[in-house]
């Protein structure tokens, strides 16, 4: 009696890690007994390449999956009465593998930011981003399994790490990218103020500034730089600090606050101020009747001091015999 081939088929897709074992089994009963071989993607398979071996039984054994080895197996049984056939899908999965990896990004307050991070593997990775260890949304293309990470206007908040986390049934990976955001100098209060002080005091003009990386300061009077010196310091909060003031350091004095993201100037006025002190006193005189005297009376001060004349405890007025010069 002659029974034509018939395979009894089990699975029709296998699943396999890559490096892992791979057996496809091919179960087959007939008389005279069947003759089995192989096919993949419809082209015949020979033991002779060593990458696959068949197995008496029938079963199709590949040692080390690897993704290549991914496709449609056909085992094919014949004998003198017949032929029958059975497909299998194998699925190599992989690990996944990153093809755009994050970096450390500098950017100034309010710039764009944009972190892109690609991956492959089967079955394609799901991406997840997270901020400082907290998931946070991001723009994921799953066809291309890319996804970019975009904030419009950053800003200091914004600065820490961001890791893109690639995941699927094989494993897990992470890539890490620290963004660091610069603010410019910003100083505190009006761009121009004022400082009266009292001459020979001590004078601090204020130029407070925030930033990031930490500002340099410079200050300027009269457009040329200010030399520091013991009587004449730059305090750590950048305000400049003047001991033992002189007429020569009233004036406009410019403060100028750099770093990588920017540039900020404040003006300040500084004026001197000392009580009027007399330096010539009106003296003596006598004078004939209908002539013509003059007495004298000089002072000193900052602001210049205002002359004002009395006589016996009255305010003299200008009039047409009394004239007062500056």
């Amino acid at each position: 009696v002659h029974i034509p081939p018939s395979i009894r088929g089990e699975d029709q897709e296998v699943v396999v890690v890559e490096n892992s074992r791979a057996q496809l089994d091919c179960v087959v009963e007939g008389i005279p007994q069947p003759k089995l071989s192989w096919e993949k993607d419809g082209n015949p398979l020979s033991e002779s390449t060593g990458e696959h071996t068949i197995l008496p039984s029938g079963e199709l054994v590949i040692d080390s999956a690897q993704p290549d080895d991914a496709g449609s197996y056909t085992c094919v049984a014949a004998n003198s009465v017949g032929e029958d056939s059975w497909t299998v899908a194998l699925y190599v999965h992989t690990h996944p593998v990153f093809t755009e990896l994050l970096g450390d990004v500098a950017l100034n307050k309010g710039e764009r930011l944009m972190l892109s991070c690609g991956v492959a593997g089967v079955p394609l990775p799901r991406i997840t981003w997270t901020f400082n260890n907290k998931i946070i949304k991001a723009h994921y293309d799953h066809m291309n399994s890319h996804s970019d990470l975009v904030i419009e206007r950053v800003s200091k908040d914004d600065s820490g790490t961001y890791t893109c986390v690639a995941e699927n049934s094989v494993g897990t990976i992470k890539s890490l990218g620290f963004v660091y955001v610069k603010e410019p100098p910003i100083i505190d209060g009006d761009p121009h103020s004022n400082r009266i002080e009292p001459l020979g005091g001590n004078a601090v003009l204020s130029c407070e500034v925030r930033g990031d990386p930490p500002p340099t300061i410079r200050w300027s009077k009269n457009r040329i730089n200010v030399l520091i010196s013991n009587r004449i310091r730059q305090l750590n909060n950048g305000s400049l600090a003047i001991y033992g003031t002189v007429s020569e350091d009233a004036g406009n004095y410019v403060c100028v606050a750099t770093n990588d993201a920017g540039m900020v100037e404040r003006s300040v006025t500084l004026t001197l101020q000392s009580a009027p002190i007399i330096t010539i006193e009106p003296v003596g005189t006598v004078v004939d009747a209908g002539t013509t005297v003059m007495l004298n009376c000089q002072a000193e001060g900052e602001p210049t001091p205002m002359i004002e004349w009395s006589r016996q405890g009255r305010p003299l007025l200008a009039n047409d015999r009394i004239s007062t010069f500056p």
